[in-house]
């Protein structure tokens, strides 16, 4: 396998991507009124693998916050709240992004990955009651992005 540095990067054979501590805003609305607060995965790097062979898919792993390392250490944090693994579906590719939509339960999230940017943005929306929300909410991140092409 060679690491390219591709101005392909999408019609290489396989993408890998490490994006690290995602940080963003959350807007929850409560009692019909909108709260707007801070909101990343502290400690998280989630990561993601397409391939020309499935170009449909994207594999996402995330992983858990860990705003406190000092205090509890990220193997604890993974056997407490494992990592999890979802196949999304590519919607859109170029030589320059992939984007690609997923959903779980009542929440839809996208991943935009920026190739030639080394960032990518993602968003997570929820319509209705449920989880640890009160009621709708939505959230937006971003990160800075490791990728290896590999053909």
């Amino acid at each position: 396998m060679v690491f390219l540095l591709s101005s392909n990067v999408a019609l290489a054979g396989t993408i890998t991507a490490t994006c690290y501590s995602p940080e963003g805003k959350r807007f929850e609305f409560v009692d019909g009124e909108r709260q707007e607060s801070s909101d990343g995965y502290s400690n998280s790097n989630p990561t993601f693998f397409f391939t020309t062979h499935d170009p449909d898919v994207l594999i996402e792993s995330w992983q858990a916050a860990l705003p406190f390392p000092d205090l509890i250490g990220r193997e604890r944090v993974d056997e407490l709240v494992p990592p999890t693994v979802t196949k999304s579906v590519v919607v859109f590719r170029s030589d320059s992004v992939i984007h690609a939509l997923s959903m779980q339960g009542k929440e839809a999230y996208s991943t935009t990955l920026y190739l030639k940017r080394d960032v990518a943005i993602f968003t997570r929306i929820r319509i209705s009651k449920g989880g640890l929300v009160s009621g709708p909410m939505g959230a937006i991140y971003t990160a800075k992005c490791n990728f290896n092409v590999l053909e």
